[in-house]
């Protein structure tokens, strides 16, 4: 089944896996094969180009971590100072072991973002996990300290427990946050970004692969045109739509539409002239030779 069909009606997704694809080929083009990487242009770009915003959702977890380890580190000083003659408490030991889950949920979201990036297979549970964790070990040092409050009421200035209620609020509101907008909505964006970045890369690694072959195809058509004096992206709008037209089962038509939409995109009015026509030649003898060779099948059969 082509990506077209398997991306429904998405064609404004297909259009951007394939605007991607050609922002590669362009880098490419300009680094050398020994110095370009797919990884960084993922890493740097692709996932922006994709979905917009999701560069400041992935900076928007870590900027929620932050603010809760802050707390944390903020709750522990209140204990200090409510608790003055308590060095060493459960509850300050808390307080602590909050502040050391944020570094560890740090450590395992750059280890997800990292995977992701890579093009590996992940799962966020693990980090669904150690949010609700944390939350739980909020919840109970929030109940701990409750108790004692309502224990020791006299003892406990107004300032102190203004301060205290502030601190919940504050400490709470990151986690929930993370547990219920930022995390789902990253694990969303990377999930539906999947199917447009294997495409992509299947068009950026199949022209690389076959560039000879697809070049050798456009200068059937090019005439009076070396590739390499054409502008860096017209020759691969071209390259990208002749890969598509041996090698993936897309409708020709599509494949010529799509690549038009690009190059108004990211070239000129006369670059989308001259791109239309070698592609439909193109076109028009692909169709010519899959015919004859069907001819011949179909006489060889009969004999």
């Amino acid at each position: 089944m082509s990506f077209e069909n398997q991306a429904g009606k998405s064609s404004g997704t297909r259009r951007k896996a394939r605007e991607c694809a050609l922002q590669m080929l362009f880098a490419f083009d300009l680094a050398g094969r020994d110095n370009f990487s797919a990884v960084r242009y993922w890493s740097e770009l692709g996932y922006e180009e994709i979905h917009p915003g999701n560069v400041r959702l992935i900076e928007d977890f870590r900027d929620q971590v932050a603010k809760f380890e802050q707390s944390a580190v903020d709750f522990r000083g209140w204990l200090k100072r409510a608790e003055p003659y308590e060095k060493s408490t459960s509850r300050t030991d808390k307080a602590k072991d909050l502040a050391r889950s944020s570094e560890t949920l740090l450590n395992q979201y750059r280890t997800y973002i990292d995977r992701v990036v890579e093009g590996e297979a992940t799962d966020p549970a693990p980090l669904f996990d150690q949010l609700r964790g944390m939350q739980t070990l909020f919840d109970r040092l929030i109940a701990d300290v409750d108790a004692t409050i309502k224990l020791s009421s006299p003892f406990v200035s107004v300032e102190d427990r203004t301060q205290y209620a502030d601190l919940k609020d504050h400490g709470r509101s990151p986690l929930d946050k993370l547990l219920s907008e930022t995390l789902p909505d990253i694990e969303k964006i990377f999930n539906q970004a999947a199917p447009a970045r294997q495409f992509c890369d299947r068009l950026f690694q199949g022209s690389i692969d076959n560039l000879e072959l697809i070049d050798a195809r456009i200068r059937t058509r090019a005439e009076h045109w070396r590739i390499e004096r054409m502008a860096i992206v017209d020759r691969n709008v071209l390259r990208l739509a002749v890969y598509e037209f041996l090698f993936e089962d897309t409708p020709h038509t599509v494949v010529i539409n799509e690549g038009l939409e690009v190059a108004r995109k990211f070239s000129t009015f006369e670059a989308t002239q001259f791109i239309n026509g070698i592609l439909d030649s193109i076109r028009l003898d692909l169709e010519k030779e899959r015919g004859e060779k069907a001819d011949g099948k179909s006489q060889a059969s009969s004999i």
